[in-house]
């Protein structure tokens, strides 16, 4: 039998409230082929509390979030306080003796990069994967794009990421490797024609899911179709803007904010919705997306990330703007024969993405690298 590899991994993880966040650091810690110490940010368990885990371990970080449109002297003040914050939690990390004599170091936010660097030159082979929208803060960067040159792997998880990166890290060291789900938890279990007229969404809510215009867009379809609801799953700072544009457009009784529910009651709602629709500015592989489709939702989303690759003839790809997007959306709506298509082609589709495949994939890069 192969020897298990020692793995240092370092990523925010899901809890109760936010299962989607650090899904993929969660299955790759869990599996059977590693050996695994896990380190997280501490979370205030009064309000929130880790899903079962094994080999977790703390480390604090506090979470500095920047004011909206806020003047460059507080975005100074703060960019400050967030470095500080993360050279406090690095110097924690480095001085617990549970992070060394591993053999390779996976971090899963370029925040946990300086820990990553040290075992590095203590011989530690050292990996990170980008996700989501650490693009752009790496494009924006000279001196984050110089450092991710220093790791041995660098995965990402779309190809628009991938040809980004691949400007300035070698090929040799950089791999496309999407995301996963769960396609035994993620399933349908009713046909399309008993499905509720629901169009579901979720995600949290900030300014890179875009939910105002999905909210335009569902303000068009509305006008013909006031039988249909909008249900958005997520939490976040942007909920007052949100609340207040749903009053505006007078859709009180056919949107709703449903906050943070757990994976059952996600699933629940992508089991029973006919719709699925994601109206990011940026992602990078929605897990979403993948989990939605898997329990037999027909998709819409805008042209972010591997959306386009993933939807290719089993779903639509619409515009950035309102209009185009809620085109996309009729085309669902009015044609349940078609809808009922597309959901068997996006079952199918969602099973090419398993966690065990995704597992298997970095088993390969592991092996390879030492």
């Amino acid at each position: 039998m192969k020897k298990k590899i020692k793995i240092l991994r370092i990523s925010n993880l899901p809890t109760i409230n936010r299962s989607g966040q650090g899904k993929a650091a969660f299955e790759l810690s869990q599996s059977k082929f590693f050996n695994t110490t896990l380190f997280s940010p501490f979370i205030n368990r009064k309000f929130d509390s880790y899903l079962e885990l094994k080999n977790l371990n703390y480390f604090y970080f506090p979470n500095i979030v920047f004011p909206k449109n806020c003047s460059n002297l507080i975005k100074i003040y703060f960019s400050t306080r967030r470095l500080i914050s993360i050279l406090i939690a690095s110097i924690n990390l480095i001085f617990n003796k549970k992070i060394y004599f591993n053999d390779l170091v996976h971090i899963h936010h370029i925040f946990y990069f300086l820990p990553a660097l040290i075992l590095k030159i203590l011989g530690s082979k050292i990996i990170i994967t980008i996700h989501g929208s650490d693009i752009k803060k790496i494009e924006r960067s000279f001196l984050l794009r110089n450092l991710l040159k220093i790791f041995d792997r660098v995965l990402c998880v779309s190809q628009k990421q991938y040809k980004i990166l691949s400007n300035f890290i070698s090929k040799k060291k950089l791999y496309f490797i999407g995301n996963g789900v769960d396609i035994k938890f993620f399933k349908p279990i009713m046909s399309y024609y008993d499905r509720k007229k629901i169009i579901l969404s979720v995600g949290n809510l900030r300014w890179q899911k875009n939910y105002k215009l999905l909210i335009e867009a569902f303000s068009i379809i509305h006008n013909n179709n006031n039988d249909w609801k909008l249900v958005i799953c997520g939490e976040g700072p942007d909920r007052d803007e949100i609340q207040e544009l749903i009053k505006t457009k007078e859709l009180g009784n056919n949107v709703f904010l449903k906050g943070y529910l757990n994976q059952k009651a996600i699933k629940k709602l992508m089991q029973s919705s006919r719709i699925f629709v994601i109206s990011s500015r940026i992602e990078g592989f929605p897990k979403a997306l993948l989990e939605a489709a898997a329990c037999g939702c027909p998709c819409v989303s805008t042209n972010v990330g591997e959306c386009h690759y993933f939807l290719n003839k089993i779903g639509y790809i619409a515009k950035n703007n309102k209009y185009d997007l809620a085109k996309k959306i009729l085309k669902l709506m009015n044609s349940t024969s078609l809808s009922s298509s597309k959901s068997l082609k996006s079952v199918k589709r969602a099973n090419l993405f398993s966690w065990n495949k995704y597992i298997r994939l970095h088993r390969n890069i592991y092996d390879n690298l030492l």
